[in-house]
């Protein structure tokens, strides 16, 4: 099972836990007393009860925050503005409000730097890190966790540079680089040692039992964890608790301890509930749906599943969403509903967080293919013999051709409907062949571009497993090419599905009003960590308003195959760029790259019947189905697809589209 290693505590949450409620009461108390305090003084209280509910209650933490900033504004306070935004950039993003977030620590920022309050940017810069970290952007999220990182050592904070390395071995854990992640852990739990932070301590514990359970060394993962619950208790660090809980829950369900396990995942999602993490509720969620389902107890299983998807959707978080169609899967399984389980594999195939099972995926385009070829068929039966009973009444009229003009304005029309029939059967000999091809495409795709790569998987996994002593340098090229071939095979499966059903189930398109930059932006989050793989920056040159009416499912997977092919191509380091020009009543959508291009030779192969695949700058291949999917989409778009290429400066795609329906 993987749920454990799923549960990843993004611990960018709460790192410097302050003190429990009686404090805050404390503070609450000043506030009351008769003494009259200057504003900015209150100010500073009312930020301070503000980060200290922050860990308790958000909306509590929002309230005063904003009491805060609205005294500071009316004094023009503008060490309070800073402080106040930034905790309110900080609320928000625990409650998974990111945009606000952003924004707040952005305006944070401005005021700090104006005051030169060097610690205070680094605070900002951690929180922008949990922001793009949050949100899966791991290459901005380094760079300033590094930058706020350089601050605080240059200024010997303990507990900054104790938070920094939390935060970056959290990073590195989301990325599976665990020995990076445990040494980063290990100097945080050293620093927060020295300052008795036990906050820290409890952080730091927890994701070390984490990566324990990822491994599957579980006695490790629960003795590790045991020590954060233990002192998440003594410094009332609430989200480190809620935390442990939830992490010895997984624990126990990987050993099948299910009572402890149904015990400590409810303790842990009272813990998360109270304190708002919604993505924190969404992975325990999914964790219950595991351990009953362990339990057979498919009903409460499928409960939980759906209401982790839920805030799965709301947050737009894949990784949570393909952990609950995998057990949604099973559950589809045992109660013996495998339509609704092949649904749910072909929405993990679109997230594109692991390879689809090439097998079963075959068997179901085979299958699809199979039909409409059994379909077109029974037309042509049809049609030839209702030709032939024409043929018949042609020869009868031809016979009686004496009885007058009359019969032979019949034979007339007799024979102008008989090649009508003929040219409907004409038509049908036509598509059968046209599925034929398509499906001798499909064996050909099947046996060269996914047997050859999947054997070779097999081979490297078997090699892995095995005993023979090898490097960890010739491990990760190991990896590497895995890694190479599986996102080949998938991107084959990929336009394969996409291929399969725009052929085999006459779909039509939908023309709707599409925004362009809307558009793109959702594509490149899409292949974000494609493009970041390369050091590639895809550049979104298209105007906010700027839209089009069109099949937008269609032109999203034109889009996506047309800037994959660019990433594809591309060097290291480069970029792709995506602008849109207008003429008369069409719009041009161009999507340009500085790779290695193409010859005149190859252009000219590309848009033909004839199959063309080229390997990418970093060895990716591809089964040439996708270039030829986007002209039928185009073509279904009443547009045209066109290129220009030089070998060694790149290649140019331009879409031809009209700007508004016809």
């Amino acid at each position: 099972m993987k749920t454990l290693a799923v549960f990843i505590t993004w611990l960018f949450i709460a790192l410097q836990l302050q003190a429990q409620s009686l404090q805050i009461d404390s503070l609450n108390k000043i506030l009351k007393r008769p003494v009259v305090l200057h504003d900015t003084s209150r100010a500073k209280l009312y930020i301070d009860i503000a980060n200290r509910w922050s860990k308790l209650n958000p909306d509590s933490a929002l309230f005063f925050a904003n009491v805060a900033y609205n005294l500071s504004a009316k004094h023009n306070f503008k060490h309070g503005l800073a402080e106040s935004r930034s905790t309110k950039g900080w609320v928000n993003i625990n409650m998974g409000k990111f945009s606000e977030g952003y924004q707040n620590y952005r305006d944070a920022l401005q005021h700090f730097v104006e005051l030169r309050d060097e610690k205070g940017q680094a605070s900002v810069y951690n929180g922008l890190g949990v922001t793009y970290g949050m949100q899966e952007n791991y290459t901005q999220a380094l760079q300033y966790f590094l930058k706020a990182l350089k601050i605080f050592e240059r200024h010997s904070m303990k507990s900054g540079m104790a938070s920094c390395y939390i935060k970056i071995g959290t990073l590195y854990q989301r990325i599976h680089e665990y020995d990076k992640s445990l040494q980063n852990y290990s100097n945080a739990i050293a620093l927060a040692e020295s300052m008795d932070d036990k906050a820290s301590q409890a952080h730091s514990y927890n994701n070390i039992g984490v990566i324990y359970g990822i491994t599957r060394q579980f006695e490790k993962s629960i003795d590790a964890t045991l020590k954060a619950k233990h002192l998440a208790e003594e410094s009332g660090a609430f989200p480190a608790l809620a935390n442990s809980y939830t992490n010895l829950g997984m624990a126990y369900t990987e050993l099948k301890q299910y009572n402890l396990a149904d015990s400590n995942l409810h303790k842990g999602l009272h813990h998360l509930k109270q304190l708002k993490n919604k993505e924190q509720i969404a992975r325990t969620y999914n964790g219950l749906a595991t351990l009953y389902l362990n339990q057979q107890q498919h009903f409460k299983a499928k409960l939980y599943l759906d209401s982790s998807n839920a805030l799965a959707d709301e947050l737009n978080n894949k990784s949570i969403l393909y952990d609950n169609y995998d057990a949604l899967i099973s559950v589809s399984k045992a109660e013996g509903k495998f339509e609704t389980a092949t649904l749910l594999y072909e929405k993990m195939l679109a997230l594109k967080d692991t390879l689809f099972d090439a097998e079963k995926n075959s068997q179901i385009e085979k299958l699809k293919a199979g039909h409409d070829l059994e379909r077109k068929q029974i037309t042509i039966d049809g049609l030839t013999k209702e030709n032939l009973l024409k043929t018949k009444q042609r020869n009868n009229l031809i016979l009686a051709v004496a009885l007058g003009a009359l019969l032979l304005l019949l034979l007339i029309f007799s024979l102008i409907n008989i090649k009508r029939k003929n040219n409907l059967l004409l038509q049908s000999k036509k598509e059968l062949k046209e599925l034929n091809d398509l499906k001798d495409k499909f064996f050909s795709v099947l046996s060269h571009d996914l047997r050859s790569p999947i054997g070779n998987i097999l081979l490297v996994i078997d090699f892995l497993n095995s005993d023979i002593n090898i490097s960890k340098e010739e491990r990760t090229d190991l990896l590497k090419k895995l890694k190479s071939a599986t996102t080949s095979t998938l991107e084959t499966m990929d336009n394969m599905l996409a291929w399969g059903k725009f052929q085999s189930q006459n779909l039509h398109n939908s023309p709707k009003t599409i925004v362009l930059h809307q558009l793109l932006e959702r594509v490149s989050r899409f292949l974000n960590q494609s493009a970041q793989a390369k050091s590639i920056t895809i550049v979104n040159n298209i105007e906010q308003g700027c839209s089009l009416i069109a099949d937008e499912d269609q032109l999203e997977f034109i889009l996506r195959n047309l800037i994959s092919n660019a990433l594809k191509f591309s060097h290291s380091g480069g970029k792709v760029e995506v602008w849109v020009r207008r003429l008369d009543a069409s719009i041009f959508i161009y999507i340009r790259d500085y790779g290695v291009g193409m010859s005149k030779q190859l252009q000219e192969k590309i848009f033909t019947t004839e199959r063309v695949t080229i390997n990418g700058t970093a060895g990716e291949i591809g089964s040439g189905l996708g270039l030829a999917l986007c002209q039928e989409f185009i073509g279904q778009n009443k547009g045209a697809l066109t290129v220009k290429s030089e070998e060694g400066k790149g290649t140019t795609f331009a879409i031809k589209l009209p700007s508004k329906e016809l």
